[in-house]
């Protein structure tokens, strides 16, 4: 088991998207993260109806990283590097599915 130190504080948030047809972004603002857990919940505990998709592109049916519902995805960028939550869209087949998120900031 491989233990890692931050000198972070975790945050995390839900985005839920009410359209099955537009992605939403995950924040309206950019939030940058060095680490990131996604789960496809729409609460911290509450499950979504189906599976949700995460990815870089804005438009419908092009997220490309599937999230079954209470699985979860980790994204770390490479060492030095961080990723932006305003970057990453969420697309639904059913409306108000959602991610819940827990990520260290940059």
């Amino acid at each position: 088991m491989k233990i890692t130190t931050y000198d972070a504080t975790m945050e995390s948030f839900v985005t839920l998207n009410s359209s099955t047809t537009v992605p939403v972004r995950l924040t309206s603002t950019s939030k940058k993260f060095i680490k990131a857990w996604i789960t496809g919940n729409k609460a911290g505990q509450t499950s979504n109806t189906g599976t949700v998709y995460i990815g870089a592109a804005s438009s419908n049916g092009n997220q490309s990283i599937a999230i079954a519902t209470g699985t979860r995805v980790e994204i770390e960028p490479p060492s030095g590097r961080h990723l932006d939550f305003y970057d990453i869209w969420l697309d639904v087949a059913n409306a108000n599915d959602g991610v819940a998120v827990e990520f260290i900031p940059a």
